[in-house]
């Protein structure tokens, strides 16, 4: 299972992608950008998908990317909202491991 680094790398991609699409988007729609800040809510859904098969190690690394990562590319509201859930998944893991 990959560690914490193939995590850290893993947030971070997604996080630098994100942006430059979200920039392409803006210059490229204008005023209907807002509509893909609404179809971020689906990349959320999409990570409940995958995020139980994660180890702790590699959400940890995810994790880690998140906090210093995060407040530069991230808006307001997906901050905390991929925090928390990365957090209850971290401690679903840790009771399910003892």
């Amino acid at each position: 299972m990959p560690g914490a680094e193939y995590g850290f790398n893993r947030i971070t991609s997604e996080m630098i992608s994100g942006f430059v699409v979200s920039l392409i988007a803006k210059v490229l729609l204008g005023s209907f950008a807002i509509l893909f800040n609404i179809l971020s809510i689906v990349a959320i859904i999409a990570l409940f998908d995958v995020i139980p098969f994660w180890s702790i190690s590699y959400l940890l690394g995810w994790l880690f990317g998140l906090i210093l990562i995060g407040p530069y590319f991230m808006s307001w509201w997906e901050l905390p909202l991929y925090f928390v859930i990365g957090l209850s998944f971290l401690w679903i893991k840790i009771q399910n491991k003892f």
